[in-house]
């Protein structure tokens, strides 16, 4: 299986593109600083975060910012960690959506 073809990189993917990428483009540089947190505590490595970006379908590759890159990689990577489950992870996207939606 090809990383284009894995549905767990899919559903990173998915996950980029649905949750209001203005406000998570905010908080940007919050969740870089606890991603190089994270990696400095040997949750995963730099190569990892790169091998992860580059996993992602060519198209999201190219039309993902900077940051919609590190979202798509950072779910990847919490997953296959073990760090946050798939009902963890939605969760907080709908407190992301519903907070998104008061404003």
């Amino acid at each position: 299986m090809t990383p284009c073809q894995d549905p767990t990189i899919s559903a990173a993917s998915t996950l980029a593109q649905s949750v209001a990428m203005t406000a998570l483009e905010m908080r940007g540089k919050n969740v870089l600083m606890r991603c190089n947190m994270r990696c400095a505590r040997g949750y995963w490595s730099v190569d990892e975060m790169r091998r992860a970006i580059e996993s992602l379908a060519p198209s999201d590759y190219l039309s993902f910012t900077y940051y919609q890159k590190w979202l798509a990689a950072l779910h990847l990577l919490v997953k296959e960690k073990g760090v946050l489950s798939q009902i963890e992870i939605d969760r907080r996207v709908a407190s992301l959506r519903a907070e998104t939606n008061r404003r």
